[in-house]
């Protein structure tokens, strides 16, 4: 898929700018339609793993550091299309079909070699999968590979038995795996651990009528959703994991995902989760952790879940606003539990996380939400004055026995489990931070002011401290940065690298400092037992550069310029495995915070291609939109036309804004969307813009509720008979000028944007009844080149199964003369000198080569020699050259 922004021309008003299409996009192939930003903010709290950090999705080189063991390279530009976290294996696949692995120590999938070659241009991998000191792979074709602890079951991978899609879940304390294979034929096939018989698929799963949809696996039993809606589960079921409720499934109501987790590893306690067409949740099995109790109902048509995720001890329900529900039983040393909390939008979307004692979330409207830590004995409620209306919250910090939060006015409420309580006079701030048991606050005129715990003198604020524009704390460390960028700390570190350079950003975890410098370099000094000093080498000037940074007890992460993680120090905890759609285009990173050994995140969904209010990546995840090439942009999106001009200006009635759209391909719809955005002097309702298309009148664009210098939008709607019948005559223009009353040079600004969008026909370049990107995302069609156009599309004169000029540009083939053709199709037409035209010098050469057996060039016809058959080809492709 391309991405096209609207065209921006030099216009010559009054003259008719045409709406240009490249050829082969009119014959199928669609422009994205550029989205209005769509904000609806997640907190994610990520335990990650990944055994070396990934640019996801992003051209970028992998860098390895720590104790690792590499089996191959891979050269700056290549792509990582997926990844694999096993326990002792990981592995990333290339999107030339290839793969590389690494491991712990040298641990090696048995029986391969750390020098093998796994997949390449002409046998791609599409699914590559790590257990526990295994590696698996599905090829393009549905074949399978597998190296590790259990060899592939017979026939598994052959004819009437590929794969479509693998999974391997470690099951049991001593690393034995249960892996699961969807087959193409909609069977499923298990092997491996099957203690429980969770590997004996019952009778008649897998065929006509119950062919599977989607499976998951505990590690003990098997949760599988069949076509007809309904669910098949097998294998232990000592807490009723197994055991399905009634209505669950049926016709009427069908299921539309399944998960199941365990929370422990020994006796298998786990429960089962299904999410029904109707938005419905129904979960079962052993729910002693809460891992079923969900906060806010049970879902439905009304308020609708679009995903769900079974994890150990908390289950993850996203619901259709984008808010999130976690079911988890909080649970003190008592044994009382808290109600488990939703994170939740609403219409009031998160701005700003903090981790401590809990996990809490700062909305848009300045209310605060937690989510109380399992082992917490004390549950620390916001104090009623934190978060009202006329008061709002900005800001938030969470220490281990009290919370601070700072009110829209400046002034600072502090709480512990004693209640609220009045912290140390101070100017109004402007931010805090918290440490383990010590708080910081900076004032308006840059001064600072610490309260708390002492015993390391990380409430001792140095004297002459002042200019500060930033702070941070961690453990028993504080840190400032004041306005010409130097870094001052105190407390259990309290000394700064002597030759520090400027810096612009300030993360403490306790025992270390992270700073980040002018240049996008980052410094980290302090203890550094895990290694979460050592800075990885590919962050910094020319290469990528950190924006932001943050520490936790043992670890470091930092935001990059191009929207991904990276994390390194100790993840122990899993703290450093960052997943792999964390900066994915559509969901970048607006905070980022790490405490002790956690890492959290929030993002905001920017993209709704589609225009129904649902990020795309979850339309796709609850599958009201289909993503068949798997490029996380929904299909639709892919056949959406939507072609701009844009002026800089204002047009007048005398040189008006003519915008040619007879080049545009046929609509699919029946509506045809047109809009004008304007930025000018549209305040007064004298001020406006006349609409035409050709003769007829659209309407009065920016009467009412607009504003000067600012981005007005007008929105018109012409139906498919007009719009086809206006371009009868060959012509059909978008005019649109502004009225007399306009002052044109008011505004610096000034612009005016059209747009003609519409849906069209998705394009089908070999005829076959599929959409070409279906074809290339479902395997059907190759598209090596990545044009999102299918190779069978495209010149292939040698039948390699290559289109021409990828290969020849590639290198692939040779091109001698440069011209896009391989030299083998023009030698076979009788170009023997690969000059362009066949004359009388090719003649010459093949009457020099005359009766050679086996000659060099010249064999036309395949005969093994050169005679009249060679010659009579040649005279009938005779060119001559001009």
């Amino acid at each position: 898929m391309r991405v096209v922004q609207p065209d921006i021309l030099e216009l010559h008003l009054g003259e008719p700018v045409r709406a240009t299409y490249p050829e082969e996009m009119t014959e199928g192939r669609r422009r994205q339609r550029i989205p209005t930003p769509f904000a609806l903010a997640m907190v994610v709290v990520a335990l990650l793993h990944i055994a070396a950090p990934l640019a996801s999705g992003q051209e970028s080189n992998l860098r390895l550091w720590g104790q690792r063991d590499f089996n191959g390279t891979l050269p700056t530009g290549d792509r990582i299309s997926q990844v694999s976290a096993g326990v002792a294996i990981s592995a990333a696949l290339i999107d030339d079909g290839s793969v590389v692995f690494w491991s712990v120590n040298g641990a090696t999938p048995s029986p391969l070699p750390f020098n093998r070659e796994i997949g390449s241009p002409t046998m791609p991998v599409r699914q590559v999968v790590c257990g526990f000191i295994s590696l698996h792979v599905v090829y393009a074709d549905g074949s399978l590979e597998s190296w590790g602890l259990h060899e592939l079951p017979d026939g598994l991978g052959g004819p009437g038995q590929r794969a479509r899609e693998l999974s391997v879940e470690v099951s049991g304390a001593g690393g034995d795996e249960q892996l699961l294979a969807l087959l193409e034929d909609g069977s499923i096939r298990c092997w491996g651990n099957n203690d429980y018989g969770q590997c004996n698929v019952p009778d008649g799963i897998g065929e006509p009528g119950k062919h599977v949809l989607e499976a998951a696996t505990s590690g003990s039993h098997v949760v599988s959703l069949l076509e007809d809606g309904s669910i098949a589960c097998w294998g232990a079921n000592d807490s009723g994991q197994c055991d399905v409720p009634p209505g669950v499934g049926t016709l009427e109501n069908p299921v539309v995902q399944v998960d199941c987790g365990s929370f422990d590893f020994v006796i298998y306690s786990a429960y089962t989760i299904a999410r029904s067409k109707d938005g419905s949740i129904a979960c079962w099995g052993a729910t002693g952790w809460g891992t079923c109790d969900f906060p806010e109902g049970n879902g439905g048509p009304e308020d609708p879940y679009s995903q769900i995720s079974a994890g150990g001890t908390h289950a993850l329900l996203l619901k259709q606003d984008g808010s999130v529900v976690v079911a988890s039983a909080s649970i003190n040393n008592d044994g009382y539990q808290f109600p488990p909390l939703a994170i939740s939008s609403e219409g009031n979307p998160a701005e700003r996380i903090a981790l401590g004692h809990s996990t809490a979330a700062l909305r848009q409207d300045g209310t605060v939400v937690y989510l109380p830590d399992r082992w917490n004995d004390v549950r620390q409620d916001t104090p009623p004055n934190v978060g009202v209306p006329l008061n709002p919250t900005v800001d938030i910090a969470l220490g281990w026995n009290g919370s601070a939060a700072l009110l829209e006015d400046g002034s600072v409420v502090c709480w512990d489990a004693d209640g609220p309580y009045d912290p140390p006079y101070m100017e109004p701030a402007v931010a805090i931070a918290s440490g383990g048991q010590h708080f910081m606050a900076l004032g308006d005129d840059g001064s600072v002011t610490c309260w708390g715990q002492d015993n390391s003198g990380q409430a001792t604020v140095p004297e002459g401290l002042t200019d500060i524009q930033a702070i941070a704390a961690g453990g028993d460390t504080s840190v400032a940065l004041d306005t010409s960028g130097t870094v001052t700390c105190w407390g259990s570190v309290d000394t700064v690298p002597k030759g520090l350079l400027q810096a612009i950003e300030i993360a403490t975890g306790g025992t270390h400092v992270a700073v980040i410098h002018e240049d996008g370099s980052m410094s980290c000094w302090g203890a550094n037992d895990f290694g979460q000093c050592d800075v990885p080498g590919e962050i910094g000037p020319g290469k990528l550069r950190a924006t932001a940074c943050a520490a936790g007890s043992g670890h470091t992460v930092a935001l990059l310029e191009d929207g991904t993680l990276r994390c390194w120090g100790d993840n122990t905890a899993g703290q450093c495995d960052i997943p792999t759609d964390v900066g994915l285009v559509g969901y970048p990173i607006i905070e980022l915070i790490a405490r002790d050994n956690r890492t959290a995140i929030l993002v905001r969904c920017t993209t709704d291609c589609n225009g129904n209010d649902v990020c795309d990546l979850v339309d796709i995840a609850e599958g009201t939109a289909e993503d068949c090439n798997g490029n996380k942009v929904p299909d639709t999106c892919e056949q959406i036309i939507d072609v701009a001009v844009e002026y800089h200006g204002i047009p007048g009635n005398d040189d008006r804004l003519r915008f040619e759209t007879i080049d545009l391909p046929d609509s699919a719809e029946e509506t045809i969307t047109i809009e004008i955005r304007a930025n000018g002097d549209l305040e007064s309702g004298a001020e406006f813009f006349y609409c035409y298309l050709d003769d007829l009148f659209l309407g009065f664009a920016f009467t009412e509720g607009t504003y000067a210098c600012l981005e007005n939008t007008a929105t018109f709607e012409v139906d498919r008979a007009t719009w086809e019948a206006l371009a009868e005559d060959g012509t059909r223009v978008i005019e649109t000028w502004a009225s007399a009353a306009v002052e044109a040079e008011r505004c610096g600004n000034s612009r005016v944007e059209v747009h003609a969008r519409f849906l069209g026909f998705p394009p089908d370049c070999n005829d076959n009844g599929t959409w070409d990107g279906c074809d290339i995302g479902g395997g059907d069609s190759t598209d090596f080149d990545g044009d999102t156009v299918p190779d069978d599309c495209q010149a292939d004169c040698d039948g390699d199964g290559l289109p021409d000029d990828w290969a020849t540009t590639s290198g692939l083939v040779p091109d001698e003369n440069e011209n896009l053709v391989p030299d083998s199709c023009e030698l076979a037409t009788g170009d023997l000198n690969l000059d362009g035209c066949i004359d009388g010098e090719d003649l010459l050469e093949i009457l020099s080569l005359w009766g050679l057996p086996n000659p060099p060039i010249g064999d036309l016809d395949g005969n093994g020699f050169i005679d009249g058959g060679d010659l009579t080809i040649l005279l009938g492709n005779w060119t001559g050259c001009p």
